[in-house]
């Protein structure tokens, strides 16, 4: 290849200084992060050519362990920074499938600008400065567009362009779009664990945003077609909120409905006569319709067929109403509510997750969800079919979908979130916080014998299992799941076995890790948590939640053969080192049990009432002569053990708030491996 030998060229109307890495247009300087202004000059020096993400990655980050994503990073922050719309290219043009081409030909690329120097291009100006560009994003946002970039190749997807309206350093919710499609309403805070908000409006062609009402909780805020109205709920306390009805010409605020619950989704019908409220009372989602006009406004209360979720949507012609469920399954059901006869009609029962959605047009929704083991954004219509609009990254979930009926764009909530991995002190581990990075490392368990941490990461952007020893961090499988539930490992410590969500089941498969390779596979129609390796590594203990309760299984790995031994039981089930008894929960008493491989069956021990909320698998375990368990107040975890032989039960310490243990171990002494929400992030993101 050539390089630039120039340090200022022409490129339209744009002055290029690749030394310094700027542009500058019309008298104004965008600085540029030096990876950007190498790919640029790399494009250019190749005109003409079809020059492919791994052989510009192979160009430019020839020495570093990197995934495609941040070429693709580049070629969207080059078009932001030039105007250059990909469906109409003056610069790059996208060949599919293949790569990318510089198609520019404008007379102020000279010539002369080039030399023959390769060694320009490998060796960028670094700069350890912080940097911005037009719009400040992160690498999390820039993994975002890697799928939207993709959808093409990857997935049958409708062809929307995305754009970003918020920066990464809000906390960017309950978007509304206006009637028009050129604005949205929305609330941001600075940090997702602050209780205020702002409510904000912003032009989305000018990026202006102006601050509608501060200090104050803003939850749901919703923009009408035709309307001349805002609606929104206000709360100065979390369980007590009004619902106000906003002028957006004159700014009179009229207060609608006051609540002492709190308010979780809000729906106003379009003659503004009716309001329709999700709200929480005595734990569970509750939802009203209050009529605004007459002297009674008293609430209707609804009652859906199943559990109801927060999300509700008003129907075209204002006859139906969309509830949100949760089926004994644990699906998602999605459900019309005629308003006037009061009958239910099943719309779909395919979503795992709903998170949101929109009306599209008088027969069809936007829906942000979880569609056979995909996150993403989808078009369903009345007779339950779905097409893909994006797919999702596993560390990002689409929500909050808004639009108007037959617009052609819409705009959407997207939350990310960055999961540490976490441990008590006094096990002899703490120095695998190495192995953590800025995206998602999690369900992490240790092998005290090989002395190896694993865990699940998405930083190559799906999920695998990863190890973490003497400093070093490998890649130990590579399956790239949406998903994968936390992993148990035999007692010999050289197989695992793990469960990965699929479009369509789960898989539980088996890896040797001393060769690694994967050795076996089963097909699972069930949701399952595993549990346990058999001490001859020949059985795996797991449970499935049926029929309302979790019952435990044990799979045969030779035969395939799943037997159902407990029911009624779930989060524990282990062999005893000498292999004479299984311990496992009596999930209907609280209890800890014993049973002997002759069937008898003695209770071990009995859980304080107060800490029964808090057992999950992989949060109990049998240690020599005691049984350890998690137990949690509030926001807070809690490790106790109970001794067989004293008869004694003690708490060991309290852990960090917000830590959820995935492992409870014996290094030096007895301790807990976790993971901990570090960072949330939610931003918007406009399709059109």
């Amino acid at each position: 290849m050539v390089g630039l030998s120039s340090s200022k060229f022409e490129l339209g109307s744009y002055i290029v200084l690749p030394k310094h890495n700027k542009l500058v247009v019309d008298g104004i300087e965008c600085k540029v992060e030096p990876k950007i202004m190498d790919v640029l000059c790399y494009l250019i020096t190749n005109k003409g050519e079809v020059v492919s993400r791994d052989k510009i990655a192979e160009a430019l980050w020839p020495d570093t362990v990197t995934g495609l994503e941040v070429v693709t990073r580049a070629i969207f922050e080059l078009r932001k920074i030039l105007k250059d719309d990909p469906k109409k290219p003056i610069y790059i043009e996208t060949i599919a499938r293949k790569g990318y081409c510089f198609i520019y030909e404008g007379a102020g690329l000279k010539n002369e600008l080039y030399d023959n120097n390769p060694a320009k291009i490998n060796q960028p100006p670094y700069s350890n400065k912080l940097y911005k560009l037009l719009i400040t994003v992160t690498a999390i946002v820039f993994a975002i567009y890697l799928w939207l970039s993709n959808l093409a190749e990857n997935t049958s997807t409708l062809p929307l362009q995305a754009t970003f309206l918020t920066n990464i350093d809000v906390f960017a919710d309950s978007p509304a779009i206006s009637p028009n499609g050129n604005q949205v309403l929305f609330t941001k805070k600075k940090h997702f664990k602050e209780v205020n908000n702002e409510l904000v409006l912003l032009d989305i062609a000018s990026q202006k945003q102006t601050v509608i009402n501060d200090s104050a909780l803003f939850i749901n805020s919703k923009w009408l077609e035709n309307s001349k109205y805002w609606y929104y709920v206000k709360c100065q306390k979390i369980v007590d909120c009004v619902i106000i009805e906003h002028n957006v010409l004159s700014g009179e605020k009229t207060s609608l409905y006051q609540a002492k619950h709190r308010i979780l989704s809000l729906v106003v019908s379009d003659e503004h006569q009716q309001l329709f409220i999700s709200l929480i009372v005595d734990n569970r989602v509750q939802i009203r319709q209050v009529n605004l006009k007459g002297s009674n406004i008293l609430p209707i209360w609804i009652e859906p067929p199943e559990r109801a979720n927060s999300h509700i949507l008003l129907g075209h012609a204002q006859k139906v109403l969309y509830i949100s469920t949760t089926a004994a399954s644990g699906m998602h059901h999605l459900y019309q509510y005629n308003i006037e006869d009061k009958k239910y009609k099943l719309i779909s029962d395919q979503f795992s997750r709903l998170y949101g959605f929109s009306l599209k047009d008088k027969n069809t929704l936007w829906v942000a969800g979880e569609w056979q083991g995909q996150k993403g954004l989808w078009s369903l219509d009345v007779n339950n079919n779905v097409s893909a609009v994006i797919a999702s990254l596993p560390d990002h979930t689409p929500m909050l979908v808004t639009s108007q009926i037959n617009m052609k764009s819409l705009i959407y909530k997207d939350s990310s979130r960055t999961i540490n991995i976490g441990s008590s002190e006094g096990i002899g581990i703490s120095k695998f916080m190495g192995a953590n990075s800025s995206l998602v490392e999690m369900n992490a368990f240790y092998s005290p014998n090989s002395k190896v941490l694993y865990f699940s990461s998405n930083r190559n952007g799906l999920y695998d299992i990863w190890s973490f020893r003497d400093g070093i961090t490998e890649r130990v499988t590579n399956i790239r799941a949406n998903m994968i539930d936390r992993p148990i490992l035999t007692q010999q410590e050289d197989t695992l076995a793990l469960v990965s969500r699929t479009k369509t089941n789960s898989e539980l498969i088996i890896f040797d890790i001393n060769n690694k390779k994967e050795t076996n596979r089963f097909i699972l129609s069930n949701k399952v948590l595993l549990l346990s390796w058999s001490n001859d590594q020949k059985f795996i203990y797991f449970s499935i939640y049926e029929d309302g309760q979790y019952n435990i299984y044990k799979l045969n790995i030779n035969t395939s053969e799943k037997e159902k031994i407990l029911l009624n039981a779930g989060a524990l089930a282990q062999e005893s080192k000498d292999g004479k008894y299984l311990y496992y929960g009596d999930m209907l008493n609280g209890q800890l049990m014993r049973k002997s491989n002759v069937g008898q069956v003695d209770v071990m021990f009995k859980l304080p009432v107060n800490d029964i909320s808090g057992i999950q698998p992989h949060r109990l375990k049998v240690i020599n002569d005691s049984f350890y368990y998690i137990a949690t107040q509030g926001n807070k975890s809690i490790l106790k053990h109970y001794s067989f032989t004293e008869k004694t039960l003690e708490i060991d310490y309290e852990l960090p708030e917000d830590s959820y243990v995935t492992d409870i171990t014996e290094g030096k002494s007895i301790g807990v491996i976790y993971d901990r929400f570090m960072k949330r992030n939610s931003k918007l993101i406009r399709l059109y």
